[in-house]
C-alpha cells in the first residue's frame, strides 16, 4: 500500500531523519549489534535515507532496498548513487520478493509491515531471503494505535492490522528465533530475530 499524504509528508521530513539515524539505529544496535560486512536488505527503503545510515554503520558488502513506491525509489537513487555504494533498488511488494531465497545476512523493515496488506506474507519473505543464522531487525506499529480513530482517519492502513504479540508469533511460525524485543505499551515494538535451520524455507 502507497503511503497517504501526511505519511509521505512525515518520512520525508527532516523529522523523521533526525529519528531514524539517532534513535532506531542506535536502539536496535544495542538489541543485538549490526554485523559489519553483510548482504544487507532493506525492505520499506523509502528515500534511503535509512539505506545511508546502515551503510555508514555497517560497510555492507551488499546494500539493496526494496520498495512499492517509484517516486521514493527515485530519490533513492538520487541520494545513493552519487556516493558509489554498492547500491541495488527494486520497486516491488513485499510480499512477493523478486530475490532470490537464503541470500542476505540481515533483512531491516523500519515501520513498513504494517503498511502491507498481506503483512504475514512478507514476513515469510524476509524468512525466505535470510541466510541461515541471519538477522531482521523490525520496528512496526500496531493495530492499538493504528485503529485509533484519528489516526485510522487521517492516516489510513490496510485491514486487518497486528499486534505485538501477531508479530512475534508471524516471525516464530516463518522459522525465526526472536532473541530481543520491545514492546512500547502495544503501539508499537523493536523485534530482533534469527533464521534457524529447519524452517519453512529449508
Amino acid at each position: 500500500m502507497l503511503l497517504g499524504v501526511l505519511e509521505r509528508w512525515y518520512v520525508n521530513g527532516w523529522f523523521r531523519g533526525a529519528v531514524q539515524r539517532p534513535l532506531e539505529m542506535r536502539v536496535l544496535e544495542r538489541l543485538y549489534p549490526l554485523p559489519h560486512g553483510a548482504y544487507l536488505l532493506d525492505i520499506g527503503c523509502g528515500d534511503g535515507r535509512g539505506l545511508l545510515a546502515l551503510a555508514r554503520r555497517i560497510a555492507p558488502r551488499a546494500l539493496v532496498g526494496i520498495d512499492v513506491d517509484a517516486a521514493q525509489l527515485a530519490k533513492a537513487r538520487t541520494l545513493l548513487e552519487p556516493m558509489g555504494l554498492p547500491i541495488q533498488l527494486h520497486q516491488a511488494s513485499a510480499e512477493s520478493l523478486p530475490l532470490p531465497a537464503q541470500t542476505y545476512d540481515v533483512v531491516t523493515s523500519f515501520g513498513c509491515l504494517h503498511h502491507v496488506p498481506a503483512w504475514q506474507n512478507a514476513v515469510a519473505e524476509v524468512a525466505r531471503v535470510l541466510r541461515h543464522g541471519g538477522i531482521f531487525y523490525g520496528l512496526e506499529f500496531y493495530a492499538p494505535l493504528l485503529q485509533a480513530p484519528l489516526v485510522r482517519q487521517l492516516l489510513p492502513h490496510p485491514p486487518g492490522r497486528f499486534t505485538h504479540a501477531d508479530f512475534i508469533k508471524s516471525l516464530e511460525q516463518a522459522g525465526l528465533v526472536v532473541l530481543k524485543q520491545i514492546n512500547l505499551a502495544g503501539l508499537a515494538g523493536l523485534v530482533v530475530a534469527r533464521r534457524v535451520a529447519g524452517g519453512s524455507y529449508d
